[in-house]
């Protein structure tokens, strides 16, 4: 049975909210709006964008 949702995405999704996470924790740490806080955000929010379309994806690949 083959995946609804290529497998490159569903990687490249996590990875990316896990770095995410790491480097918002590390910038917000910090106390004040610097690279790794902004960038965690960007990543963390790129990846949900990744895992909504997988999802997208996958319902409707389903429906075909």
């Amino acid at each position: 049975m083959d995946p609804a949702s290529p497998l490159w995405l569903l990687h490249a999704a996590g990875i990316s909210l896990t770095l995410g996470r790491i480097l918002h924790g590390v910038g917000l740490h910090a106390g004040v709006l610097n690279f790794g806080r902004m960038f965690g955000m960007v990543l963390t929010w790129l990846s949900y964008l990744l895992i909504g379309g997988g999802l997208i994806h996958a319902g409707l690949a389903q429906q075909l």
